[in-house]
């Protein structure tokens, strides 16, 4: 968003296209239509140059009803023996 950039955008990175796209998207209720938008913005970041994307690792996941996860807001374990009885 050039409105950010030396604010959070610090790739400098400014697209016209990917700005439409977002003001289309933050109106939009039809969720199908607006994760077409999302994506849209997306191929832009990757196609720009300006971002490398690391890693899009899988978390997995599983749930017991006996356990307490100790996680990190992204879903990975902090540490094992965090895990107690629920």
């Amino acid at each position: 968003m050039p409105e950010q950039v030396g604010v959070w955008n610090w790739e400098r990175w400014n697209s016209p296209e990917y700005k439409e796209l977002n003001d289309k998207q933050l109106a939009e209720f039809d969720s199908a239509k607006r994760a077409g938008y999302i994506v849209r913005m997306q191929d832009l970041m990757e196609a720009s140059g300006a971002y490398a994307f690391l890693t899009n690792g899988l978390a997995a996941i599983l749930h017991r009803d006996y356990i307490v996860p100790v996680t990190r807001p992204d879903g990975i374990s902090m540490y094992l023996p965090g895990f107690k009885r629920a």
